[in-house]
């Protein structure tokens, strides 16, 4: 039998007809369930699938993502499609911004998503954005023989940094929604509250080099200790090097280096949540992009002594 666990948040989701119980089914080794799935967003588009298991191996769908967690176990994740608006957008912001004998009309707008737009007699440049840009303001830096325009804005709770470069036309070289963020002459601070289980803040410095923005240092504030029962020692540790935290690393797990934990757990993009999978001790799933879909690779820690000294592969 395979066992699915289907990612649709408040969207609404059945499976041959059915509202599936805590968003998870249980098939027979070969099955077809018909998918029906409407997100949750007024421009979104219903979408109807069909889903084949063969042998408990769910078969390819390009309007679904899968990730195979092993053990019988997989996460769908339907693809949400978007109308084409026909409708003319419908403008919040106007401003404009003279550099010299240049001057640049700002526009944000919503259409089928937000956006802004910025422009010259002969050039235009649009940027979707996550939600409705407040509090806009933007500033241009004369560098060399080219203008670094900023946009500055808020999003709901969020700080938003865009910054253009322009001289013949428009280079984006920065799109960023932080917690916080602050602009100097010679570098840009990034601030992130990460919520995570040392509840840290996660400082990033960038600098300009050669047409692009370089992160040149990363900094944590801890506002509390770790205090956590042997068996989360993992996740604080993948916490830790998955928002580049060598010196969390460096107390978790002395015996292993920043690059050697690279080494062993490679370029994952998220950590399992255990909810899909049954609970196993000491041990975490983590999701890494493969060719047909997503996979999940589990680790287990060997801890002593509230440390971390060893990790492997998890059969």
């Amino acid at each position: 039998m395979a066992k699915i666990y289907f990612d649709v948040s408040v969207d609404l989701l059945l499976v041959d007809g059915k509202v599936p119980v805590c968003n998870t089914i249980t098939t027979p080794p070969n099955c077809t369930l018909g998918i029906s799935y409407m997100a949750a967003n007024i421009n979104a588009l219903p979408m109807l699938a069909k889903l084949n298991i063969n042998d408990d191996v769910l078969v390819e769908n390009p309007l679904l993502s899968i990730t195979s967690c092993g053990m019988g176990v997989y996460m769908v994740k339907p693809k949400t499609r978007y109308i084409s608006s026909l409708c003319q957008p419908i403008y919040y912001d106007e401003q404009s911004l003279e550099c010299g004998e240049i001057v640049h009309l700002f526009q944000a707008y919503s259409q089928d998503n937000f956006c802004f737009s910025i422009q010259t007699e002969d050039e235009i440049f649009v940027q979707p954005t996550l939600g409705k840009l407040e509090n806009i303001e933007l500033s241009v830096q004369d560098i060399h023989s080219c203008q670094l325009i900023m946009v500055k804005a808020t999003i709901s709770s969020k700080k938003y940094l865009c910054v253009l470069e322009y001289s013949d036309d428009y280079y984006p070289l920065l799109d960023v929604t932080c917690d916080d963020i602050c602009v100097y002459q010679d570098f840009i601070t990034l601030t992130d509250c990460l919520h995570d289980m040392y509840d840290r803040t996660q400082h990033r410095y960038l600098t300009l080099s050669e047409g692009k923005y370089i992160v040149d240092k990363v900094e944590f504030d801890y506002p509390r200790q770790l205090e956590c029962v042997d068996e989360l020692l993992g996740y604080a540790l993948v916490e830790s090097y998955f928002c580049g935290d060598e010196d969390a690393c460096l107390r978790l797990a002395p015996s292993f280096s920043f690059k050697l934990l690279g080494n062993i757990f490679g370029k994952f993009e998220s950590i399992l949540r255990e909810n899909i999978v049954d609970y196993v001790p000491y041990t975490i799933g983590l999701v890494y992009p493969c060719e047909n879909g997503k996979t999940v690779k589990y680790f287990h820690f060997d801890v002593h002594n509230h440390l971390i000294g060893h990790i492997s592969l998890y059969k």
